[in-house]
């Protein structure tokens, strides 16, 4: 939007996590994930601390994932995330071009595709091991659209997905998120 303000030479979208492990909740496709908390505290506002509370309760949180691991988890059933999102990278790479700026797409990190993990990254994630086979699946299913996507457009294309395979410490936080700058020093270098 502010593109021509700005003048960029260069536009890096680093991405897709979200949109690959937000996509695996139970929400309207294509929706931004908090709509219907939204449109609950819009049209109750009474139950609005009783929602934050529940939001924020580890105890509440802790059985949705209980109840999420009895699931059953079908690839295609979320094969329409990956077209929206690469739809948004397509959107991107051609108003960059609008720009005159290159345009560099990221494929944001995922903790469970890296070789070695460090201890801390081993044992803090296991909560989410029910559906790690999911999510690899779907970052593979999502590197090859995008590089078909990329392939026809000026757009560099990067899987970081594996630039942390043989980082012997501990770079995430938790599913995508980094511990510290390291992860992002890491990232640039390469």
């Amino acid at each position: 939007l502010w593109g021509r303000n700005v003048k960029p030479d260069l536009v890096i979208s680093l991405d897709g996590a979200n949109d690959i492990i937000n996509g695996l909740r139970k929400q309207k496709l294509g929706s931004f994930f908090p709509n219907s908390t939204y449109e609950l505290l819009l049209t109750k506002p009474y139950i609005g601390p009783l929602v934050f509370i529940l939001q924020h309760s580890q105890f509440y949180n802790s059985i949705l994932r209980v109840f999420a691991r009895f699931e059953n988890f079908k690839t295609e059933d979320y094969l329409e995330n990956i077209e929206i999102y690469i739809d948004a990278q397509r959107n991107i790479a051609d108003l960059a071009n609008i720009y005159n700026a290159k345009h560099i797409s990221i494929l944001q990190p995922y903790a469970g595709l890296k070789k070695n993990k460090h201890y801390n990254e081993i044992n803090n994630f296991s909560y989410y091991n029910y559906r790690d086979p999911l999510v690899k699946e779907l970052y593979k299913l999502t590197d090859k659209e995008l590089i078909k996507l990329h392939n026809n457009t000026d757009s560099i294309y990067i899987n970081s997905t594996k630039i942390y395979d043989d980082y012997p410490g501990e770079i995430f936080a938790d599913d995508v998120h980094f511990v510290d700058e390291q992860g992002y020093k890491i990232l640039t270098d390469k």
